[in-house]
């Protein structure tokens, strides 16, 4: 009888070996930010809104991945409002934000010719 109880003390150990409790791996590489607590709880709500759920909660990094692939669009509120910024660093960062954008306008605008291309 003692030996029996002994075999397997803790029976979660055996789940563990096989995976189970523990979120899947996808392979992703990891990055940090820092967010306000009520600004993360939100960015979860709106993931989990649009289909971004991982281990049963809204994932903010596969909401992002959509917004990478075009999936989902960001526009601004119409209570957003730009402010103009004077500072040297901030004007750089916007000209190269608009070169970004423009690359990334361009580099569709190609893909959308080669597709239309292969098809005709």
């Amino acid at each position: 009888m003692a030996e029996l109880l002994m075999s397997n003390p803790n029976p979660r150990i055996e789940n563990l070996a096989l995976g189970r409790g523990q979120k899947p791996k996808l392979g992703h590489q990891s990055y940090k930010f820092n967010i306000n607590p009520e600004d993360k709880d939100r960015l979860e709500t709106i993931a989990e809104a649009y289909g971004c759920i991982y281990a049963g909660k809204g994932s903010i990094s596969a909401l992002l991945a959509k917004i990478a692939r075009d999936e989902l669009i960001i526009t601004p509120s119409p209570s957003y409002v730009t402010v103009q910024n004077t500072a040297t660093g901030n004007q750089e960062r916007e000209k190269k934000r608009k070169r970004i954008l423009d690359q990334d306008l361009l580099d569709r605008n190609k893909s959308k010719l080669s597709d239309t291309e292969s098809f005709e």
